[in-house]
């Protein structure tokens, strides 16, 4: 959430129509990004989080491996969490919407991240090849958001660091 004032409006609707706000929020050479206000506004109303003033946006923002966010994402996760409890029934009654930071502790991270690749069945887009389509149909489930609205430049380099990272771990063979 350390975002630039630039690019808050590439990544954020919000801060498309509220361009002032990206000023007042986002890093600057005056100031440090505020994240706590950036995530309020940029995650409202969305996805089971409240407004603006419920401080959902911050209190849900993403954490873990694949970046869970909000409060609907929490809720979820918890869920399935308890549905798969056999597998750590001294957890199993964990529940991550009203301890979000939980997902930060490094098996709650790594369970979030099985949870989500289960949960979008993205080993069967895994299994189909190591083509950047094939990369992005995946990044898509991660991230539709680099997919939506007007392409610039950030998205696009943001993707193709994607393709990279993958293709250096597919050529090293360490996916096999």
């Amino acid at each position: 959430l350390d975002y630039a004032a630039s690019v808050l409006p590439q990544y954020f609707s919000y801060f498309m129509n509220h361009p002032q706000e990206a000023q007042l929020y986002g890093r600057t050479l005056q100031h440090p990004a505020n994240q706590q206000a950036i995530a309020n506004r940029a995650y409202a109303n969305r996805g089971g989080n409240g407004d603006i003033a419920s401080g959902d946006g911050y209190k849900f923002r993403g954490r873990g491996l694949f970046q869970l966010t909000h409060r609907g994402g929490y809720r979820k996760f918890s869920v399935w969490h308890k549905e798969n409890s056999n597998h750590w029934p001294q957890d199993a009654n964990t529940d991550f919407e009203t301890a979000p930071d939980l997902v930060a502790e490094i098996k709650y991270t790594v369970r979030s991240a099985c949870y989500f690749w289960v949960k979008n069945t993205l080993y069967t887009m895994a299994d189909a090849g190591a083509s950047p389509a094939d990369i992005d149909n995946i990044s898509k489930v991660i991230n539709p958001g680099l997919f939506q609205g007007t392409p610039n430049v950030k998205k696009q380099e943001n993707i193709n660091a994607r393709r990279s990272s993958f293709k250096e771990l597919y050529d090293w063979g360490g996916l096999e």
